[in-house]
């Protein structure tokens, strides 16, 4: 009797344990795909103000997609790089602003949906 009971008790026990594990594996790859991401924006904007050195205009014509694509050893599935430059100053220009405003948005698949991660900075010349 015993036994059975402890069985029953387990058999309820045990399948909540593994969702709840199987749950942590997923919020795992979510949060390491979400690091990879930051880190790669990261690079980018890291990129963006050693070119700062020469002139801001030279940060606008480099195709930071395939920057990355021949920096980095990782890649996240289907992972692409978007660099926008909005006009910071309403000058209906962007290439002679000092500070040029960037916005970097990095975007992959996740478990069948699209993830995105943006990030705006102001960026001098040096």
């Amino acid at each position: 009797m015993e036994l059975t009971m402890s069985l029953v008790i387990l058999a309820i026990v045990l399948p909540a344990l593994l969702t709840g594990f199987i749950s942590c594996l997923g919020l795992n790859e979510m949060a390491k795909n979400t690091i990879v991401a930051t880190e790669h924006i990261r690079s980018v904007i890291e990129q963006m103000h050693s070119l700062s050195n020469t002139s801001l205009s030279s940060i606008t014509t480099v195709d930071w997609d395939e920057w990355l694509n021949n920096t980095s050893n990782y890649r996240l599935p289907s992972e692409q790089v978007k660099v926008s430059y909005p006009d910071y100053d309403g000058d209906n220009s962007t290439v002679d602003d000092d500070p040029l405003a960037v916005m970097v948005n990095i975007s992959w698949q996740e478990i069948g949906r699209t993830r995105n991660l943006n990030v705006f900075t102001l960026l001098t010349a040096q």
